[in-house]
């Protein structure tokens, strides 16, 4: 039997997300940590919703403001925009809390201040300095609550937007690092079953 993990990053900081990494290749552990918050973070790009909508209706059926290519990626970078200022303030306080235990269990008393200072340091590079910048920060944007903002928006003008339509025009390039590793891991443990010779019968007549 072999297993694979495959986890959100959720919103571990950077040193975290690092050390785990580093833990599970030398005890050689099948892990692997999505460089983005959580699942849905992949399917609420821009440019794959636009992809996604534009494949699924013919250009009439789509209201007159999304006539022009890219006004669907500009709303949806609208309301990414919109997540964000609404949770400017919220999401450095859970990013604190969520990586407290792992600094109790990294850092002894001593050096508390260090683990702490890390954490501020992500929360400035993944979070702040990004949106300072008008870029969405990836790494803590909650594709959840991001999607379910977007698929609100959109059923104003009488559009639907299910999951399975976005996978249908994902490339490979659209998944990232980690689900590939992940795939890869896996066809080559059933590339070794398919190719492991197969043991000679005991049965006896």
């Amino acid at each position: 039997l072999h297993i694979a993990h495959l986890r959100d990053r959720d919103l571990l900081c950077d040193v975290a997300v690092a050390a785990l990494r580093s833990e599970a290749k030398s005890k050689r552990l099948p892990l692997q940590i999505l460089d983005i918050r959580n699942r849905e973070s992949l399917l609420v790009r821009p440019e794959l919703i636009e992809r996604a909508l534009r494949t699924m209706y013919k250009q009439d059926q789509l209201p007159a403001a999304f006539a022009k290519e890219g006004a669907i990626a500009d709303l949806v970078e609208k309301e990414i925009s919109s997540w964000c200022k609404d949770e400017l303030d919220s999401v450095p306080v859970k990013v604190q809390e969520y990586n407290r235990a792992w600094v109790r269990r990294t850092y002894d008393h001593e050096d508390f201040k260090k683990g702490e200072t890390q954490i501020a340091t992500f929360v400035r590079t993944a979070w702040q300095e990004p949106i300072a910048k008008n870029e969405i920060p990836w790494k803590l944007l909650d594709g959840k609550a991001v999607l379910r903002r977007i698929r609100k928006r959109l059923l104003t003008e009488n559009i639907t937007l299910p999951e399975d339509e976005i996978f249908k025009v994902m490339t490979l390039a659209d998944y990232g690092d980690a689900i590939k590793s992940t795939v890869d891991l896996l066809d080559s443990w059933c590339t070794k079953k398919r190719e492991s010779p197969t043991k000679p019968s005991t049965a006896t007549k």
